[in-house]
């Protein structure tokens, strides 16, 4: 419990003990009692933490307005109450001048104790008070010589406000305006500031909120608008009513203007085509665009702070970190490594990195291209060297042979006139034909599906039934008429007929051919004499062939119509004993 402490001075000893023992009586109260006023002035002196004094105005060697005088040497704040016998309107008047904190009269009655013990606490409270605010200015004005913040002091009743020295500095209003009015400080803030920021003052009164915060534009002297940053603090007395509001304003011009530039660099970045981002010192981002957000699947704010491993894969990180580590100020180096997405998936990347040296720090800035579709076209292209290897050996080898023979023929029915000898140069110039027909078909079949439609299944293999010459051959559908599959409509009957004629070729010419779906795929299988599991990992090879007039370009072109359309294809014994080949990973509907 909070004590009082009190010095008590009354010349009448019997009625000054009864006075402290009736005081000591109630709670929180400390009262020392002293009968003459020299020796009250030594305890108000000795005792630094003395919270009232209450006097006699009688006390023999001085009065009670004449110790009063000395005490505010000393003391020009502690309450002192006149507690007095000697009562008078003019005596009350005189006091009351003087400057005593309150004029109580003596009477009969332990009341006058409860009356006198209630005024000493009430005055001691707004003493107390009144001291821990000085005390708190001092400290202020202490702090204010060690910032360079300008410091103002609001007082919510009359609406006047008192700024520090430095208001002149920042501002360039001249000394004699600092003692101003909260209307002429909200009137010098900017238009579209100014609602705001009265409404966010108001706040702090009425909600009993203690501190605020805001920023704004201010006008100066001279027209032109600085940036401020305000920070503020609203003191209540014991009641809770706000007594004062105080807080310090700094200049953030230079910041503002410093994150408004990096706001448009940050807009200028964004429009960049390439990934871009700046690493610190430590290797976290600062600054992510949002085209480089894009490439790793995260969020910018994911990013901003993370270090640089997190998009970078295992196997090029040592080779990032050693060129950020590395590289010097305004030095540009390039650099190809692996990005690594959110996904966990891996890309090639090209970045053109810059190492950074000034006054906010220095860094990295990295502009990265995505080099996938490079990596893309140059698997294609390498797949493209592959088939062009492919046909020069075809056209070297395979078609030598027919070629030599229809050229000895020819020599042959020259020299003996035998027309005979023609029949098999026209049959060498069929399977020429053939291979070139194959070799032009195998060519197109590189190039991916790229805007495959819903095609019927059933109505493609009865269209292919009707081109290929097939013999005395059967065909069987084994799935509903309505069935439909997403490609590209003329190669999947290139597929359908290589593969019926593939059927003949090893089957006989009358074959039984068969068609169905299950599930997610579909098959063509016949009942002829099937493929041999040895033979099985070589027949989809361009220019495998176990038939005598076999191009072995049929099942290559399947595979590679299958692979097109990202499927997969499959061989196995049908259910007859014959050639099953099974193509997966198509998309069917009804």
């Amino acid at each position: 419990m909070t004590e009082y402490r009190v010095v008590h001075i009354d010349n009448d000893r019997a009625f000054l003990d009864r006075s402290v023992t009736t005081l000591q009586r109630r709670p929180s109260l400390d009262v020392i009692g002293e009968t003459s006023p020299q020796a009250g002035l030594q305890r108000l002196r000795e005792n630094h933490g003395t919270d009232c004094l209450v006097a006699e105005f009688e006390l023999g060697e001085m009065n009670g307005l004449e110790l009063l005088d000395q005490v505010r040497e000393t003391h020009p704040d502690v309450p002192f109450i006149l507690f007095t016998g000697t009562g008078s309107e003019e005596l009350a008047s005189r006091a009351i001048s003087a400057g005593v904190t309150d004029y109580l009269s003596k009477h009969d009655g332990a009341e006058q104790f409860e009356l006198l013990a209630n005024r000493i606490r009430n005055y001691v409270e707004r003493y107390r008070t009144q001291q821990s605010l000085e005390r708190e200015n001092r400290r202020n004005k202490y702090a204010l010589r060690a910032v360079s913040d300008v410091v103002w002091e609001r007082d919510p009743e009359t609406g006047k406000v008192h700024v520090s020295e430095g208001f002149s500095e920042l501002t360039g209003y001249s000394l004699d305006d600092r003692s101003l009015s909260f209307e002429w400080w909200i009137d010098r803030i900017h238009p579209d500031d100014r609602d705001r920021i009265r409404s966010n003052f108001q706040t702090q009164l009425t909600a009993g909120q203690q501190t605020f915060s805001g920023e704004y534009r201010f006008r100066r002297a001279d027209g032109s608008y600085i940036v401020v940053e305000d920070d503020g603090y609203v003191i209540s007395d014991t009641d809770g009513e706000p007594r004062k509001m105080i807080g310090a304003i700094r200049d953030i011009t230079a910041r503002q203007e410093r994150k408004q530039e990096l706001e448009r660099y940050q807009r200028v970045i964004d429009a960049v085509a390439a990934g871009v981002f700046v690493l610190n010192e430590a290797g976290e981002f600062d600054l992510v665009n949002q085209r480089l957000a894009s490439l790793t699947g995260y969020d910018r704010e994911e990013l901003l702070g993370a270090p640089v491993s997190r998009i970078v894969h295992e196997d090029s990180r040592g080779e990032v970190e050693s060129l950020h580590e590395q590289i010097t100020p305004n030095e540009a180096s390039a650099l190809e490594w692996r990005l690594l997405s959110a996904r966990g998936e891996s890309a090639p990347a090209e970045s053109r990195v810059t190492g950074l040296g000034d006054e906010y720090g220095s860094g990295t800035v990295w502009a990265v291209a995505d080099m996938s579709q490079r990596e893309q076209r140059e698997r294609e292209l390498q797949r493209q060297n592959e088939r062009l290897d492919q046909f020069a050996t075809i056209v070297s080898h395979d078609l030598r042979n027919p070629l030599s023979v229809a050229k000895g023929f020819t020599e042959m029915a020259q020299d003996t006139g035998e027309t005979e000898h023609l029949d098999r140069v026209m049959t060498a110039l069929d399977r020429m034909e053939a291979i070139t027909a194959d070799v032009l078909e195998l060519a197109r079949q590189g190039e991916t599906i790229t805007n495959p439609a819903s095609v019927s299944l059933v109505g493609c293999c009865e269209n292919c039934w009707e081109i290929v010459d097939t013999k005395d051959a059967h065909l069987r559908i084994e799935c509903e008429t309505g069935v439909r599959i997403t490609a590209d409509a003329d190669r999947l009957q290139q597929l359908f007929e290589n593969l019926v004629r593939n059927a003949i070729e090893h089957g006989g010419d009358d074959v039984t051919v068969r068609v169905g779906t299950i599930e997610n795929r579909f098959y063509v299988e016949d009942d002829g004499v099937g493929i041999g599991e040895s033979d099985r990992d070589d027949i989809f090879e361009a220019g495998y062939s176990t038939a005598a007039q076999g191009t072995g370009f049929g099942l290559n072109i399947v595979r590679q119509i299958a692979t097109a359309h990202g499927w997969q294809i499959a061989v196995a014994e049908s259910t007859s004993g014959g050639a099953r080949f099974e193509l997966t990973g198509v998309e069917l509907t009804e």
